[in-house]
């Protein structure tokens, strides 16, 4: 018995959504969060870390939990390798301006 293509379509679009609906992956680590939804991570919490992309005339905060900004980064907003702070986005460097607020690949 052969499915008509709209069935196949629906049938695909059904699976797609149980996936989309049990998969929390970005919610689990959103800033603030105060349920107890993080408590599925069997290793505990991810070691985030901030570093300074500084080539250049433009030097920005790059997260490894896939922001860039320090808005959206759990930890403290120091560069890992350097100890420093690190601005948003600032250009051109050492002018104290910031030009983000935060920015995301999710």
């Amino acid at each position: 018995m052969r499915l008509s293509v709209f069935t196949r379509i629906v049938i695909v679009f059904a699976v797609l959504l149980l996936i989309a609906t049990s998969v929390s992956g970005r919610a689990l680590f959103e800033p603030g969060r105060t349920d107890q939804a993080d408590s599925r991570l069997s290793a505990g919490d991810p070691a985030h870390c901030i570093a300074g992309h500084r080539v250049g005339k433009i030097e920005l905060a790059v997260a490894n939990n896939g922001t860039f900004g320090k808005e959206y980064h759990p930890g403290p907003s120091v560069d890992w390798f350097t100890g420093e702070q690190v601005p948003n986005c600032e250009y051109p460097k050492n002018s104290q301006v910031e030009y983000l607020f935060g920015g995301a690949f999710w």
